[in-house]
């Protein structure tokens, strides 16, 4: 079964993945070497053992047990267990369109085919293994196999990512989406404020009021205003709200205070918004996109 997803990692390239075969060798110390070009492509990650192997160019690896490597569509491999500690792993042969570039996000290259696994192993084998028992002719159990694929290819990016990543920022981000997904589905609450969202998110008032000026550059209540005035702008582009119905919408009891921080955030008023927009298109929510921080 191909499966395509698209994905902003790799540039926005539509990517397409179809698994091949799935398999788990625990291997004799005295198996030959395997000296062969790959015609897929191959990712084994090594349960218990040891074993090596050399690529094209000569470079020669160690692979041990949490390690991964990946074996390239189209490049040469030799690749053999331990005599002492022979390697027993899971394997998944794959292919695809624009494979090597997702494979990247992995952390993997042709250059460096070997990834350490850094969180816990038993993550990635429950999923190798619900993946090997859920791997059929059947178009249904294909489906859930590639879905388990994908979760594994995930925690790999994950890790990569990681690397670079400063966890404390993590944190901050994750609550920060919390509140804004909060924020963007209650925006017409008439108790919406600054205090209710410290409330219902669990979060002092300090804490933020610094969250949202160091990545929004504003201040929660400002926040909440131009996200009322986008909804409402929304509002009367597409259903031809008036500017009393759009005010109620959002949450404005008081339309002569709802038309003054329209003014303020759009610089004009509604009646005025209405009538440029009706030939001019207008993207009300620019602004949060152009943050990466839109959670409608």
């Amino acid at each position: 079964m191909n499966f395509s997803l698209k994905t902003t990692l790799i540039d926005d390239t539509n990517l397409t993945i179809d698994i091949l075969k799935i398999g788990q060798e625990y291997c004799d110390p005295r198996k030959k070497v395997e000296d062969y070009k790959n015609s897929r492509y191959t990712i084994l990650f090594v349960l218990y053992g040891q074993g090596y192997v050399v690529d094209e160019a000569g470079k020669e690896y160690t692979i041990r047990r949490n390690e991964v490597f990946l074996l390239y569509k189209g490049e040469r491999y030799c690749y053999k267990p331990d005599k002492h500690d022979p390697w027993s792993y899971i394997w998944i042969d794959f292919d695809g369109n624009e494979i090597d570039g997702l494979m990247s996000v992995c952390g993997f290259t042709k250059e460096n085919i070997k990834k350490h696994i850094d969180s816990d192993f038993s993550e990635y084998v429950e999923l190798m293994k619900k993946m090997y028992l859920s791997y059929d002719s059947s178009e249904y159990q294909q489906m859930r196999c590639t879905a388990y694929f994908m979760l594994i290819i995930s925690k790999l990016i994950e890790q990569e990512y990681g690397k670079y990543t400063d966890i404390k920022d993590l944190y901050k981000k994750k609550t920060l989406r919390e509140i804004l997904i909060y924020i963007n589905n209650n925006y017409a609450l008439p108790t919406m404020g600054a205090k209710k969202v410290c409330e219902v998110c669990g979060i002092s008032s300090s804490a933020i009021e610094r969250l949202f000026s160091e990545y929004l550059n504003m201040s929660p209540i400002d926040y909440i205003n131009s996200y009322r005035i986008s909804v409402a702008c929304d509002q009367m582009q597409t259903y031809n709200f008036d500017v009393a119905a759009a005010a109620q919408w959002v949450g404005y009891t008081d339309i002569k205070y709802f038309s003054r921080v329209f003014k303020e955030k759009k610089g004009m008023t509604p009646s005025e918004y209405k009538i440029k927009t009706k030939n001019e298109e207008d993207d009300p929510f620019e602004w949060l996109k152009a943050k990466g921080l839109f959670f409608r």
